[in-house]
């Protein structure tokens, strides 16, 4: 049925990812959702990212785009100049560089 919907992106819920470095059935999935969504060319978004280990395990299996916590917190409109200007963008930048130089181009 997945192959017949008009979807254009597959999402991998927090659940997983919270203990994606120590489960390795957590693993399997994510590792077999991001797999899916590549080979049927659609994006894949992960939430609920709130460590540099859980990015990097994310990075090594070609995840389109991640979200979370290691990135920001919920936040006022006003606020987000101030946090474009801040450390959390050279993880944002970093996660970018990879999709659009290490790994396949954006879809």
């Amino acid at each position: 049925r997945l192959t017949r919907l008009p979807l254009t992106e597959i999402k991998i819920d927090r659940s997983f990812i919270m203990n994606l470095e120590h489960d390795p059935n957590a693993q399997a999935v994510t590792t077999a959702v991001i797999g899916i969504g590549n080979r049927l060319n659609m994006t894949v978004v992960t939430e609920g990212v709130e460590t540099e280990a859980q990015l990097k395990l994310l990075k090594g299996l070609n995840c389109d785009v991640v979200q979370g916590y290691l990135f920001a917190r919920p936040m006022a409109p006003e606020d987000l100049l101030q946090w474009s200007e801040g450390p959390a963008m050279s993880l944002v930048s970093d996660m970018a560089r990879h999709v659009l130089v290490e790994g396949e181009p954006t879809k």
